[in-house]
């Protein structure tokens, strides 16, 4: 008779398993299972949370690299805006005076710089005649007007937007009701 043959701890002579030694290996296998279980959904909850934490950094990070280009163009349209304001101050200060064909140059070269602001979506903003809205405006002083109240009368500096966000407010002068008086 082989050794797996022979009766061994917990079995009776006729083969039958005691029933001590059955209930034990069962509950030895059950609360390992549920350890098992525990772990198992444990990870899965780890993995849920890495997953969601992953999202959201990939999220995070789009927004950053956003606000970074954001931040970069508006840097680079404020250096357009002050190349635009010195070539038109110093085409105001030769016109008439110098060479028209250095007026000329100056004026192709304010021409282009426009149309580069253009394309990258830099705009001045109309301000005179238009109604003064802070959004848009900042208000420099008030001034007596034959036109109707809170109507931008003078630009004294341009303002600009970036692809429709304003970057910079044009700085105005707006109307007031003049006050009249009569003399009797």
């Amino acid at each position: 008779m082989f050794l797996s043959e022979q009766p061994g701890v917990g079995e009776e002579q006729d083969g039958s398993v005691s029933q001590v030694v059955h209930e034990g290996q069962e509950n030895d296998v059950s609360e390992e299972l549920l350890k098992e279980r525990r772990v198992r959904a444990d990870l899965e909850a780890r993995i849920k949370y890495l997953q969601a934490d992953y999202q959201n950094l990939i999220k995070r990070s789009a927004r950053e690299i956003e606000e970074y280009s954001r931040v970069a163009n508006e840097r680079s349209a404020r250096h357009f805006i002050e190349l635009e304001e010195t070539v038109e101050a110093a085409l105001g200060m030769v016109r008439g005076k110098a060479d028209p064909s250095v007026v000329e140059g100056l004026e192709l070269i304010l021409k282009k710089i426009e149309e580069i602001m253009k394309a990258e979506g830099l705009s001045k903003i109309e301000s005179v005649g238009q109604k003064f809205d802070p959004y848009y405006h900042e208000a420099a002083s008030m001034v007596e007007s034959d036109l109707p109240e809170g109507t931008v009368v003078e630009e004294i500096r341009s303002g600009y937007t970036l692809n429709g966000r304003v970057i910079r407010p044009s700085v105005v002068k707006v109307s007031k009701h003049m006050v009249r008086t009569e003399n009797a």
